[in-house]
């Protein structure tokens, strides 16, 4: 047993309120000279004791009660599932979302969750059974085939990826209380393992909340937070070419469109552009400081080379959340480009006089051999 405020215990000192107020509010008697009257005293003694036995109860009613209002806040908490006691039927639910890419320090959000479910494996009671399933915006029971095989959902919970996808937390909810309602056990405890994201809470929060009450009345519920803040992140959202259409052996300006979608300012990051992942021609741009919710385009060139399909690849570097850092694009690279002249008065006889004629030569002033 342990407890989550015990600095409340505290409060049990509140017991020798009662105490000294009994003391103090103690009946006190007063000799008064009064007539024979002796065959009164045996009744005075009897109400005597029963009033003495009936304050001891409520003495101890005030005490017991102040004990246990010192103990509710100190709000004890069970550690069944930390290694002693019976086995569990134990589901962990790890979130494989965009934003457990992010770093806190050396390690990923999705690290430290590999890290938090080995701890508990590690843990769990003996003869316990465990089933991962990774949850992102969908989610997908990982296994393992033999539930208490723990050394194998130590190993699918060490090959756990990132994916691009949004966080919800209701089909990882779904799929853990489609298992604990298989579940024969009389000891259930599910995990979720997340960086807490307030999307994953309200995307479908009108029937994740029933079903969180539904699991939490067959079993324990524990939130294993792998995140401790929002990070610092800018992403690459585009590349825009900023002069006509792009000429083979010629170098061509764009704009790398950076956006901060963090709550913080991101400072320090530079930008840079390449072509067919060619690092001796990049080009790169240093970027200062990116407010919150600000999106900033920044200009950069490329050297285009042979005519063709060309990879543009924009990136930044450094921060927090390393998936959203780098942008591909396909341009068009031309070494010439066809153009249809509509003449309505054409002069076959005379070409010089057609009204044509002086665009087209400005258009192609040097004539193919």
């Amino acid at each position: 047993m342990s407890f989550l405020a015990p600095f409340m215990l505290w409060g049990t000192l509140a017991a020798g309120v009662p105490i000294a107020l009994h003391f103090f509010f103690r009946t006190r008697y007063r000799r008064v000279p009064w007539a024979a009257m002796k065959f009164l005293l045996t009744s005075i003694e009897q109400t005597s004791r029963r009033l003495r036995f009936q304050e001891l109860l409520l003495l101890l009613a005030r005490i017991a009660l102040l004990v246990l209002l010192a103990l509710a806040l100190a709000r004890p908490s069970s550690t069944s599932g930390g290694g002693q006691g019976d086995a569990v039927d134990a589901v962990f639910v790890i979130d494989t979302s965009f934003s457990m890419d992010a770093r806190d320090g050396a390690a990923t959000r999705l690290d430290r969750a590999k890290a938090a479910a080995s701890a508990i494996l590690d843990h769990l009671p003996p003869h316990s059974t465990v089933q991962i399933i990774a949850a992102a915006d969908r989610a997908r029971l990982l296994g393992p085939r033999l539930p208490a095989d723990l050394e194998q959902a130590r190993k699918l919970i060490e090959d756990l990826q990132v994916h691009h996808l949004a966080t919800d937390f209701l089909p990882g909810m779904n799929e853990a209380g489609a298992l604990f309602e298989r579940s024969q056990a009389g000891n259930k405890e599910l995990y979720l393992f997340s960086d807490m994201q307030r999307l994953g809470w309200e995307q479908q929060d009108a029937a994740l909340t029933p079903k969180l009450q539904t699991i939490h009345r067959q079993g324990v519920v524990y939130l294993v937070r792998c995140g401790t803040r929002t990070p610092r992140n800018a992403a690459v959202v585009g590349i825009v070419p900023q002069s006509g259409i792009p000429h083979a052996g010629k170098r061509a300006s764009f704009a790398v469109l950076v956006r901060n979608s963090g709550t913080e300012p991101v400072r320090d990051l530079s930008v840079s552009l390449l072509v067919d992942g060619n690092e001796d021609e990049k080009e790169t741009q240093a970027l200062p400081q990116l407010g919150p919710g600000e999106t900033r385009a920044i200009p950069v060139t490329a050297k285009l080379g042979q005519a063709g399909l060309r990879v543009l690849t924009a990136a930044i570097h450094p921060d927090e959340l390393e998936a959203d850092n780098r942008f591909d694009q396909v341009v068009h690279v031309r070494d010439q480009v066809r153009v249809l002249v509509v003449d309505g008065s054409a002069n076959n006889p005379e070409p010089e006089k057609a009204a044509s004629f002086y665009l087209m030569h400005a258009l192609s002033p040097v004539k193919e051999t």
